[in-house]
């Protein structure tokens, strides 16, 4: 049975699951007890991080980094912000002002190290050999959220969740709120990339896909968000410049044409001196989370 609006995280009080944990990263568990004859657990709804943390996940043996932020100020959502193609997970951080402005807000933030990841959901026997050490969106799926559900009881479906990204972030934040349609509130893609049967000559999707004249249907199909429009169920920000010559707006033009047609929920910011930078990402930090609290759950 799904619950909904009444869902509880149901956690055993030992945490066996932290992975490569800080020396900062202890929980102070608060929270009802209910004991039966096989187990004692706690019941939450509200986060128990109480400060930012630093964890390590395994992916095919290697550890991938999650640094998780929490707010100081009511807790009133969280937000998994992607990185773009070999971008670090801190770069929301560092070269934007995204952690500042959402941590001031009441948003809890999740920042998982993406490496060359094109957020595939899985890889191939033709995906480069040395890109298979980066983590996949299955791996996301299976691993990274429910490690923060059953440890820090966020991401659970009666909060107030969301996804944004940039570069192929952007793609990835889009992909996820398709592989949980009822999970996400709303999601912010800057400057992605859509729909890679559009671009059958970029050598991302051919590192991981192949070629597509000889696998059309991982192009055309797989992790393809036009072909899976009409899935997507949640307010979408998108925003591009259009003096992007890294990703070109191209993109976001097929992907809003494409929503447009199936009748979705969006806003498309077009910026038309921006190119793909993060003077242009940050410029959309205020924007998006202005997106985000303007959608009613």
């Amino acid at each position: 049975m799904r619950f909904l609006n009444s869902i509880i995280l149901l956690v055993i009080i030992s945490l066996a699951t932290f992975a490569c944990g800080d020396s900062n990263a202890s929980i102070k568990l608060t929270g009802s007890e209910i004991t039966s004859e096989d187990t004692t657990i706690v019941t939450f709804t509200t986060p128990v991080l109480k400060h930012d943390s630093t964890f390590a996940i395994d992916f095919n043996g290697n550890p991938i980094e999650l640094i998780v932020k929490m707010p100081e100020v009511e807790f009133i959502g969280t937000i998994i912000a992607l990185p773009g193609w070999n971008f670090s997970n801190t770069g929301w951080c560092d070269s934007a002002d995204l952690c500042t402005e959402a941590l001031s807000r009441g948003y809890a933030l999740i920042l998982p190290q993406m490496g060359k990841s094109i957020y595939c959901k899985n890889t191939y026997p033709q995906t480069r050999q040395s890109w298979l050490k980066y983590p996949t969106r299955k791996w996301m799926s299976d691993e990274m959220i429910p490690f923060i559900q059953n440890n820090f009881a966020l991401l659970l479906t009666d909060q107030s969740n969301y996804t944004l990204g940039l570069s192929t972030g952007a793609r990835g934040a889009t992909l996820l709120v398709l592989d949980h349609p009822d999970l996400f509130t709303a999601c912010a893609a800057l400057s992605g990339d859509f729909d890679q049967s559009e671009f059958p000559k970029d050598n991302l999707y051919i590192g991981y896909y192949g070629r597509m004249s000889q696998f059309p249907d991982r192009w055309k199909v797989d992790d393809n968000i036009i072909t899976a429009i009409d899935d997507l169920n949640v307010p979408i920000y998108v925003g591009h410049g259009e003096k992007d010559q890294v990703v070109d707006i191209k993109h976001s033009n097929i992907f809003v044409e494409a929503m447009k047609s199936a009748g979705k929920d969006f806003n498309y910011h077009i910026d038309d001196n921006a190119g793909h930078t993060y003077s242009y990402w940050n410029s959309e930090v205020n924007a998006m989370l202005d997106y985000f609290e303007s959608i009613v759950r």
